[in-house]
């Protein structure tokens, strides 16, 4: 992740609103609901420590209303958990910052149960309805 995301931290500025008067440039992000806020803050923390002055506002939202958002240029970035959707009609780029895995727990007497035709034991719906965002 950290190769990725310094790639695109050093391009940061070509989604900047430029400020010609010497006022902070303006930067406006979309942040998809189910983005944790710490990742969020991480992916935009590197264009505070730069020398020029910028102000983030953050706006969150789900996926297809910030698309909607960015195609019409009311934000210049959207963190999302996943790429554009298929069938959204916007001209963007994904570029993807990281990964991560997933931990499932359960008690002794499930994990036999789930365990013999695990992952696909899971679509008996015990799992499926946490799964749904």
């Amino acid at each position: 992740m950290r190769t990725r995301y310094f790639h695109w931290a050093g391009n940061w500025k070509k989604w900047c609103t430029i400020s010609p008067d010497g006022r902070p440039l303006l930067f406006k992000v979309g942040v998809t609901e189910v983005v944790p806020k710490s990742i969020a803050y991480r992916v935009l923390a590197l264009a505070l420590q730069l020398p020029e002055s910028v102000r983030i506002v953050c706006r969150e939202g789900v996926i297809n209303a910030l698309l909607a958002e960015l195609a019409v240029h009311r934000v210049d970035l959207v963190i999302a958990a996943g790429p554009i959707p298929p069938g959204v009609n916007v001209r963007g780029f994904n570029h993807q910052l990281g990964d991560c895995g997933i931990t499932l727990l359960a008690t002794p007497r499930l994990a036999r149960k789930l365990g013999k035709n695990f992952p696909h034991s899971l679509r008996s719906g015990l799992l499926v309805g946490c799964l749904k965002w």
